[in-house]
């Protein structure tokens, strides 16, 4: 007898095989039960997960919805003014154009002469400016309020006459005088990032300063320029024309024989400047931290010595070891006093890509994204130290910014990216070593940002309130030390400008906003506005 398939006789004690055909339909019948379970169960899958986008999209807008409701301001809540405006040419359409290309024109051809005849003509340097970034406020020993950019008479920055300008108030922001030179370029070399600070009678100027005459023709603009540890716009070496150029140190001229070179480094030393007399008189320049001063990241820790000295180029480091080569180092937020009387300096090292040279003896990642670092004092500024740095090898970190969190204790400091948010970082030492950064639940288009403590303790931090954009400029508060964020106020929204580089400052019962405003009319290049101060009322943020 075959075997087969039992199944209970009629009389129930025996049991009786299927037949062949029999068993085949049960299996097919298996089969089809279990490709009807598999279609159900992807039914399943797929309606789950359309709920959880939706629930996702809804507790997105549900989100937004709440920010916006936690708006603390009205538009007319929110005064205004400008430090300084770009200067505009009466010329207008293809008049002005052509004037453009021929001024672009002679600046490729030789921008040492365009710029030396420039300066030639007299007259006020300040009502041609043109170019104005990186605004900073700080309140002067007699009570004045004083506002510090860079700016330049060309359109663009790192061009040959960019310099530190500044201007004051008597009246705490609500109107500014015309502004003044305070650094300027005497050798044709950039002045970037002015950081200001008051400490009792006497106000420091920090600022970084190109420290190689080194051009590079940017094609997309169409014009020589400079910069503090990069180009301005992503180039590559083939898609610019490096020029390096050295002075004569007793006729301070380029000197001939280095005029065609290849472009062996760009780059900026800290220097800074200060006085006793809220800016009667200032200091000569003093050199902070030197282009060829430090290596590479992770081979030097805290605690290296940074000398303040107007003399000394290169620094030896703890094991007395001479520097090979240099990394270009920029400021641009806030110095920060701790609540033991330390004073932190953000910088970032930015080598740049267009001149080979400078990637020497410097890990690849920092090629791209170099690293970001502190300086600190203990003595107000009489002798400096470098804390650890930290890098990320997917994005750069630069232009960072740092706020004490105190009741919660340590150190928040949030970074610049190109991921389309800002990283964040904490140091449970008073800034001596540093987390490594990740990711912040705030967007940042690739522009600086600025934070402060507020005198409740809650974080402010002033940005842009986009992952792509210049716009809007927001203020967002966190109360847990940067860890969730709730936007309280847009102070600029409109679509078709930009509001960049924010830099905050506490005046009496009043916060202030300094930004740089930009436009780009369709089809042309970026051009500047000026400088901007945003005013609003301390004490709905406090009570917040």
């Amino acid at each position: 007898m075959r075997r087969g398939v039992l199944s209970p006789g009629k009389d129930g004690r025996g049991a009786a095989p299927l037949p062949r055909g029999d068993r085949g339909s049960g299996r097919r019948r298996t089969e089809g039960v279990a490709k009807e379970a598999a279609f159900y169960l992807a039914k399943v899958v797929l309606v789950s997960a359309l709920l959880v986008l939706a629930l996702a999209a809804f507790l997105a807008f549900s989100h937004e919805a709440g920010k916006d409701r936690s708006l603390v301001y009205d538009s007319g809540e929110v005064t205004f003014s400008f430090v300084h405006r770009s200067f505009s040419k009466e010329t207008a359409g293809a008049e002005s154009a052509a004037e453009d290309e021929i001024e672009r024109k002679e600046i490729e051809a030789d921008g040492y002469q365009f710029y030396k005849r420039l300066n030639a003509k007299g007259g006020s340097r300040v009502s041609r400016l043109r170019y104005m970034h990186m605004g900073m406020l700080e309140i002067l020993p007699n009570g004045s309020m004083v506002a510090f950019f860079q700016a330049s008479e060309s359109q663009f920055e790192g061009v040959f006459d960019q310099s530190i300008y500044w201007a004051i108030s008597d009246d705490q922001g609500v109107t500014w005088g015309l502004p003044q030179a305070l650094v300027s370029s005497n050798r044709k070399l950039p002045i970037w990032s002015p950081v200001a600070h008051t400490s009792g009678t006497r106000t420091f100027v920090f600022y970084s300063k190109s420290s190689k005459f080194c051009e590079y023709y940017d094609k997309a603009k169409g014009v020589m320029r400079h910069s503090p540890g990069k180009p301005a716009v992503s180039l590559t070496v083939r898609a610019c024309v490096c020029v390096c150029v050295d002075f004569d140190s007793r006729s301070a001229r380029p000197r001939a024989d280095l005029l065609s070179r290849n472009c062996a480094i760009l780059g900026g030393d800290v220097f800074f400047v200060s006085s006793n007399d809220s800016g009667e008189t200032w200091t000569f320049p003093q050199r902070l931290f030197s282009y060829e001063e430090d290596r590479p990241a992770g081979l030097r820790g805290p605690d290296a010595e940074v000398s303040s000295s107007q003399d000394s180029e290169v620094v030896d480091d703890q094991a007395g070891s001479r520097k090979p080569f240099g990394v270009p180092k920029v400021i641009a937020n806030k110095l920060t006093v701790l609540s033991n009387g330390v004073w932190l300096l953000p910088y970032w090292r930015e080598p740049g890509k267009t001149c080979p040279v400078v990637r020497r003896g410097l890990d690849p990642s920092q090629w791209v994204n170099g690293s970001a670092g502190v300086l600190y004092t203990e003595n107000q500024g009489l002798s400096w130290r470098m804390a650890s740095e930290v890098q990320d090898t997917s994005t750069w970190l630069i232009e960072s910014s740092i706020a004490e969190l105190g009741d919660q204790g340590g150190l928040l400091q949030v970074y610049r990216t190109r991921a389309g948010h800002a990283y964040r970082g904490y140091s449970h030492d008073m800034g001596l070593t540093w987390t490594q950064p990740t990711r912040a639940l705030l967007p940042n288009p690739n522009s600086k940002m600025c934070v402060l403590t507020l005198p409740n303790g809650s974080v402010l931090a002033a940005y842009n309130h986009s992952p792509t954009r210049r716009t809007p400029l927001s203020l967002s508060i966190s109360k847990d030390g940067g860890v969730l964020w709730t936007t309280v106020a847009h102070l600029e929204t409109d679509p078709k400008l930009q509001f960049a580089y924010p830099t905050m400052q506490i005046s009496g019962e009043d916060l202030l906003v300094i930004y740089s405003v930009m436009s780009k009319q369709s089809g042309k290049k970026l051009e500047s506005v000026g400088i901007k101060v945003a005013r609003v009322s301390l004490k709905k943020l406090l009570a917040y």
